[in-house]
Parts: structure tokens; C-alpha cells; sequence
């Protein structure tokens, strides 16, 4: 049996690209390191993702310093790009998974 939910983890840097076809996904990002207020952008490129689908971020963090957020900056056809920001007082120091979930109507 298929899984519904897709893994997929970020490999070289924390602004690279991640691809996959589906509606709901894990993206793991790289080892986060960023300072308080500091904020990065990277791009998902999936072919269910519409201009006006509604795209659900919820970001999961172990790491103990740090407070990560993550908002949709924009979208198109099959694209979207995510921003993140540390708005914690400290620096971020751990994994990120952030859990994407893509609806229609």
C-alpha cells in the first residue's frame, strides 16, 4: 500500500528546493542555525499545488532554543515558495520538520 503522506528531506542547504507529487507531506529541513529574527526562503515544487489551493504549514521543533514560524510567501501552479523565521530571543539548533497539507475544494 502507497503511503499518503510523503517524506521529504531537504539535502544540501536550508533554501533548497524540495519536490514531490501529493497532498500531504513531512519536509525535513537540514540543521537550523539561525540567529533570533533571522529568516530564510526555499521553494516546493508539486504538481497538485493550484493558485487558490489552501496550503496548512505546521511546523515541528525539538530543538531548545529558538521559536521557528513558517508562512506560504507565495504560490503558483505547481509552486510555492515558504518562509521561515526564527522569532525566538535565541538561536535555532536542531532539525526542523514542517507538515504540509494541501486542500482543495
Amino acid at each position: 500500500m502507497a503511503r499518503r503522506i510523503k517524506e521529504v528531506v531537504q539535502i544540501t542547504s536550508k533554501t533548497t528546493p524540495v519536490k514531490f507529487s501529493g497532498y500531504g507531506a513531512i519536509i525535513q529541513t537540514v540543521a537550523l542555525t539561525d540567529a533570533a529574527d533571522a529568516e530564510f526562503e526555499f521553494t516546493i515544487n508539486n504538481d497538485k499545488i493550484q493558485k487558490v489551493s489552501t496550503i496548512m504549514l505546521t511546523p515541528i521543533y525539538g530543538g531548545t532554543t529558538g521559536y521557528p514560524v513558517v508562512i506560504v510567501k507565495s504560490q503558483a501552479k505547481g509552486t510555492c515558495v515558504l518562509k521561515v523565521k526564527n522569532v525566538g530571543a535565541a538561536v535555532l539548533n536542531a532539525v526542523m520538520k514542517i507538515q504540509f497539507t494541501l486542500v482543495h475544494e
